[in-house]
């Protein structure tokens, strides 16, 4: 199982946070494994930036024995729709991959196992809560891996949340070369409701724990 279950979704609205933190927690379901774990954001303003603090959870285990684990701590730092900062580490079974990024002038400089890369200052990182729909470069914050990401809005619709019909915004989502896709489903509040992610071996959902 790879390690994109937890990147997630991309290039989707960010609700605009308050003065209050806002917290979600999200509940992790694999469509061969059934539940693998957590995921959850906490999103604030502070001193005219937004930080976004996400946390990922994930254990697979196959007869009593655990045949992936991934534990992931990231925080960001935006200014209006420019990510300034990022800082992530990933331990995958055991192994951790550092990610430091920070606003350099009018580029963004990425540093990951690969090197020092510096980077439009426009580059978004695979998360659940980015800057816009409109597509454009990512960076996938378990490697570093810098890509592009295309977005189909494919509009509103109803679904059952929290054992109640809801109104949602539906939003599909590839890489370059459609190696995996998203999809994600928008409350009236720009919070994700539910999202996927999948590639040709997994597909795994998120669901918002109301």
């Amino acid at each position: 199982m790879k390690s994109h279950i937890c990147a997630a979704l991309l290039l989707i609205a960010m609700p605009a946070a308050a003065d209050q933190p806002k917290r979600l927690f999200y509940d992790v379901e694999n469509q061969t494994y059934g539940h693998i774990g957590t995921y959850s954001l906490a999103i604030e303003t502070r001193n005219g930036a937004t930080l976004i603090t996400s946390e990922a959870h994930i254990r697979v285990d196959v007869l009593g024995v655990t045949m992936f684990r991934q534990e992931a701590a990231r925080h960001e730092r935006w200014v209006g729709s420019r990510l300034v900062e990022f800082h992530g580490v990933t331990t995958e079974n055991d192994v951790p991959v550092k990610i430091d990024g920070h606003a350099d002038g009018d580029h963004f400089v990425l540093t990951s196992p690969s090197g020092e890369t510096k980077l439009p200052g426009s580059i978004r990182p695979a998360s659940p809560l980015v800057a816009d729909g409109g597509g454009g470069p990512i960076f996938m914050t378990d490697t570093g891996t810098v890509t592009a990401g295309k977005v189909e809005d494919l509009g509103e619709m109803t679904i059952s949340f929290a054992g109640a019909p809801t109104k949602a915004h539906r939003y599909r989502i590839e890489t370059t070369g459609a190696r995996e896709k998203y999809e994600v489903w928008m409350g009236a509040d720009r919070t994700p409701l539910r999202f996927t992610s999948a590639d040709a071996r997994s597909n795994s959902t998120f669901t918002l724990v109301p």
